[in-house]
């Protein structure tokens, strides 16, 4: 598949210089995406002297292939939520989402940053019989927390043109492209800090009270470092608690009547499709996405069958132009991790799940806060050294398991089937050696290691997305072994000879 986000209007260009020669600074923010830039600008507002990292352009990574929804509301059903969390828990989880929607809309009028801003309704909904019993326990729950929700109905041609039965809804969410709030955003910021593209970031240590973080070509020194990444990068123990998962969207031109409006549609308890609209040149777009899978541990083209299937049903012509791929990580206990990591000040922001936009500007609220020595309510709640062994236990496991099940049956496979064709990879036995070997449209061979130099996995080739993904923490490599995204600093090594 192309992946071409329709957020971007266009190729894409450099904004920001690259890192060429040795700066110090007060922070230093590793990523460029919504998590980053927020951070950038509310530090700079502290008086502090900060700098950006960004691998490649800035908001190009996962902010630029989002939804684009901005809810109070979370991804997780209220039931699953409440085994793990009081109500009042909950209530504080909603308060810091709506202050962190309220920075947006702030900054939105402030730097009248032109996203495509609207409000919206929030609304989860049946997409079969079994799901039913689902959206009326959320419904009385929310009421329990102190929404005002409504009860949709299969009526509701809102509901019912997306193959819904019973749905329930909340007022007063939002929806923007994500693209145009954070490059917008980072233009308006920048002269008050630096900002640097195609810097990817190579290593980072700390040595005599201060950080050294390195690039292709030089050195940052900062007393604070920020992983604005999605997930820790390099080594974390963070990321036993999380899993990585990938989805797909689509968009699909769309000539009659569809009410603005973020809706998700349960065909299972864990299968959910969103839908939303979004106009672009004066012509209406219905996205969708879903599928959502284990990084490397499926290729997506099943999940792309299934979106695809169930567009067909609902009468969505896919538009070629536009589809995409994103990823995002769930923490063990549901909730991010976000703030000081070990005391060494550094500071991370993960385990977002599919909520990330607000997420991501929530982190930076807390993170700038922690950094200037001010005191923020909802960093306890989202600590990265909570300890919540009843909460995460199950997942904890779950992930784990499936991590040393990877390396076990990855190791004792084996192939020696050297047979490519275009477009194609596949893990291939030398000498008893994994050798990741693929080809790319115009039938050039690659060949690297299949050996991740995150951890040691053994990668396996989407043929989705054409690109070799790590199943154990979600690295993601590209032909030539050049790192997409995820945990891991450094590419394959690419292998010479025939």
């Amino acid at each position: 598949m192309t992946s071409n986000s329709i957020w971007i209007d266009k190729e894409p260009v450099p904004r920001f210089p690259q890192l060429t020669e040795d700066k110090e600074f007060d922070v230093v923010i590793i990523g460029g995406g919504i998590t980053g830039i927020t951070a950038a600008q509310l530090l700079s507002a502290y008086g502090f002297k900060v700098a950006v990292l960004e691998a490649g352009l800035i908001a190009q990574s996962n902010t630029g292939r989002s939804t684009g929804n901005l809810y109070v509301m979370v991804d997780s059903l209220l039931s699953d939520l409440l085994n793990k969390y009081s109500y009042d828990e909950l209530r504080k989880v909603f308060d810091s989402r709506l202050k962190a929607k309220n920075l947006i809309e702030e900054n939105i009028k402030k730097f009248d940053i032109q996203c495509d801003y609207r409000e919206v309704d929030w609304v989860r909904f049946s997409m079969s019989a079994e799901m039913d019993h689902l959206i009326y326990d959320e419904f009385e729950t929310f009421k329990e927390l102190g929404f005002f929700p409504e009860v949709m109905r299969s009526t509701d041609e809102r509901i019912s043109s997306l193959g819904g039965r019973v749905g329930v809804k909340v007022a007063g969410q939002a929806q923007f492209n994500p693209y145009l709030y954070v490059t917008q955003l980072a233009e308006k910021i920048s002269s008050k800090c630096s900002i640097f593209e195609n810097s990817r970031v190579t290593d980072f240590h700390k040595e005599d009270n201060q950080w050294i973080v390195k690039t292709n070509q030089a050195r940052i020194y900062a007393k604070h470092l920020i992983e604005g990444t999605h997930t820790p990068i390099g080594f974390s123990l963070l990321q036993t608690l999380l899993g990585p998962y990938r989805e797909y969207a689509f968009a699909s031109s769309y000539e009659g009547q569809f009410d603005p409006g973020i809706y998700w549609g349960h065909l299972k308890k864990d299968e959910v499709i969103s839908f939303r609209n979004y106009f672009k040149d004066d012509k209406q777009f219905v996205l969708f996405v879903g599928g959502d899978y284990k990084v490397g541990q499926g290729d997506g083209i099943d999940s792309l069958k299934k979106i695809k299937a169930l567009a067909s049903e609902l009468d969505l012509k896919i538009d070629e132009r536009y589809q995409w791929g994103g990823q995002h990580y769930r923490s063990a206990d549901l909730l991010p991790y976000i703030g000081q990591k070990d005391g060494q000040d550094t500071y991370v922001a993960t385990g977002f799940s599919t909520n990330g936009l607000i997420y991501g500007t929530l982190a930076a609220q807390i993170i700038s806060d922690q950094i200037a020595g001010m005191e923020n309510k909802f960093s306890q709640l989202f600590s990265p050294k909570r300890i919540t062994p009843v909460k995460s236990m199950k997942s904890f496991i779950s992930e784990n398991v499936n991590v040393v099940k990877q390396y076990v049956v990855d190791y004792l496979s084996s192939s020696h089937d050297e047979n490519l064709r275009p477009g194609e990879g596949k893990i291939i036995d030398i000498k008893g050696h994994k050798i990741a070997a693929c080809k790319n449209s115009n039938d050039e061979l690659f060949v690297c290691s299949a050996v991740c130099p995150h951890l040691g996995c053994v990668v396996h080739w989407n043929k989705a997305e054409s690109s070799w993904d790590c199943p154990c923490h979600g690295s993601r490599f590209n032909f030539e072994g050049e790192v997409i995204e995820g945990p891991s600093l450094h590419p394959l090594d690419r292998l010479e000879g025939d």
